[in-house]
């Protein structure tokens, strides 16, 4: 994946990435417990740093982007990730919206942009 990649950036292809952190899939959990969202750690966030910089769009909840900044700061964590890449980043907040950061990280929360969160009945 790494070289399909290197391949898509040296020639203009735009490249995005969804974090999608789950614990459970970095064996950081027990396999029947797929509802937990959130754990700490320092491998995953080494591994995700390294390939960062290979993607023009990040999208992640909030928690996505502490376990890619390395801080349950949110804003220290997007700043984290703004460092290592020039990416436009997305930080979906449920019934709150989404933000986008397409240039510096504002000390403070910018009002979301609003989003119906609904199931698949919507």
């Amino acid at each position: 994946m790494l070289t399909a990649l290197e391949y898509a950036r040296r020639n203009g292809v735009k490249t995005a990435i969804d974090i999608d952190y789950r614990p459970v899939l970095w064996g950081l959990t027990s396999l029947g417990d797929g509802e937990t969202r959130f754990i700490e750690s320092g491998q995953v966030t080494e591994q995700l740093q390294e390939v960062l910089g290979l993607f023009d769009l990040i999208v992640g909840t909030e928690e996505e982007f502490h376990i890619a900044g390395g801080s349950t700061d949110t804003i220290e964590s997007l700043r984290k990730v703004r460092e290592l890449t020039g990416a436009e980043l997305v930080c979906k907040r449920g019934s709150l919206g989404c933000s986008v950061f397409t240039g510096d990280i504002p000390d403070t929360w910018m009002r979301g942009l609003p989003l119906k969160v609904c199931g698949w009945k919507c």
